[in-house]
């Protein structure tokens, strides 16, 4: 604990235990997918891996993070042929359509 609290008051590296959500999902594939599929994606439809490039190549059961207009969604998971909502990481009660 204190080494945690000294990081914290002099500012440096925080240590393995805060880590930034970029850092966090850098080792997952990282997906994008086309700004008109903004609505299905916060909403947490299940989309065709022919929407997100490189989804296709990705195994049955693997996660990746999806952006669409370069914001974090979520973690979607290949499952039964279909990328599908895992995880939700934005915020959908402060986001603008």
């Amino acid at each position: 604990m204190e080494e945690f609290e000294a990081c914290v008051q002099n500012g440096t590296e925080s240590g393995p235990w805060l880590l930034s959500m970029e850092k966090t999902i850098a080792h997952l594939a990282q997906l994008n997918v086309r700004d008109d599929l903004w609505k299905p994606c916060v909403n947490g439809v299940a989309i065709s891996p022919a929407e997100a490039p490189g989804a296709r190549e990705m195994e049955e059961g693997s996660v990746a993070a999806l952006r669409c207009r370069d914001i974090l969604i979520g973690l979607y998971e290949k499952r039964g042929g279909m990328l599908c909502l895992k995880t939700m990481l934005i915020d959908r009660e402060n986001i603008v359509s």
